[in-house]
């Protein structure tokens, strides 16, 4: 399967300051992108770039072989949906509500008993079909996240009609949920790439970004600065120098996945040391072609968790 999204040397640039610098990047179908990074990285603007939300300074983005920039908005919305940060929502709707929407920013090419399908596979998918009467402004913070998640899926569940390829953009998805559907909603954004579907996702933690992660990028000061295979990039010390912070790099069997752990951090503050400086060794790296490798690992899942009854079997 090709790229769905090729950027060339973005730039995003307010006022004398670059958000995004010289940034290259695609985005293949059938894989699971992940972008971390300390805040203020450009993680957001990135995505917002690659979604069509923004415009480049400077710099050339291609959607499924056409301009991103000269894409009709119908078709975009077909061809991609984005899970935000944050949605703020000034009406009272339901649970119910807010997942049809996006069937409807597709128009009228999904109607009836087939979009009630879809919302009903949504809902469940994103746990929240016991929800589906109450009012959006009455739910946790989790609870909302996970709304939106069944929402961008109804869109690309109507968009797959009449678009083949499409992506999934979701920025800093797991932040306000449990840790059962942190794993439910990276479950799925993986079943999703699996379908064929191009797909990005913004994350803080580290160890669920290596678990996931076909490929992982890292961003810091509005470039990329590293871009591969989750235990080559966490291997060469870049994400220790890019955070700032002194990491231990540790493996786990079955297949040695790696994952870090703050040892030296958390000694300091137990023992109240000095933290010493940290050298900003990492120089920006060019992304390697061919740089990730498509790995075998089993999924996180929860004993006594059941998954597999939610499927997304309306896909064609």
């Amino acid at each position: 399967m090709g790229a769905f999204i090729e950027a060339r040397a973005l730039y995003y640039t307010v006022g004398h300051q670059n958000i995004v610098e010289n940034a290259t990047i695609s985005l293949p179908a059938g894989r699971l992108i992940i972008v971390v990074g300390p805040n203020g990285a450009g993680k957001s603007t990135l995505l917002r770039l690659l979604s069509g939300e923004l415009r480049p300074t400077s710099g050339s983005i291609v959607c499924a072989g056409e301009k991103l920039q000269g894409t009709p908005t119908w078709r975009l919305a077909r061809r991609r949906a984005v899970m935000a940060q944050a949605t703020q929502l000034a009406f009272p709707f339901t649970v119910n509500e807010v997942v049809r929407i996006g069937l409807e920013t597709l128009g009228a090419n999904t109607r009836g008993s087939e979009a009630d399908a879809i919302v009903a596979q949504c809902l469940r998918r994103a746990d929240i079909l016991q929800l589906a009467c109450r009012k959006y402004h009455t739910l946790s913070g989790g609870e909302q996240q996970r709304t939106h998640f069944a929402r961008v899926l109804c869109q690309l569940a109507a968009g797959r009609r009449s678009e083949s390829a499409q992506a999934l953009y979701l920025d800093e998805p797991v932040a306000s949920l449990d840790l059962r559907h942190q794993l439910m909603l990276l479950d799925a954004a993986r079943e999703i790439a699996k379908s064929g579907i191009a797909v990005m996702a913004i994350l803080h933690d580290l160890n669920l970004a290596v678990a996931y992660a076909d490929e992982l990028v890292v961003m810091h000061a509005g470039r990329i600065v590293a871009s591969g295979n989750p235990a080559d990039v966490l291997a060469g010390g870049i994400v220790a120098d890019v955070f700032g912070v002194d990491l231990r790099l540790c493996a786990t069997p079955p297949g040695n996945t790696p994952f870090v752990l703050p040892h030296g951090h958390a000694r300091r503050v137990a023992w109240r040391l000095p933290t010493p400086p940290v050298e900003n060794r990492f120089q920006p790296l060019p992304i390697q072609e061919g740089a990730t490798t498509q790995r075998s690992e089993p999924r996180a899942t929860l004993p006594g968790i059941e998954n597999t009854s939610m499927s997304f079997s309306f896909w064609p």
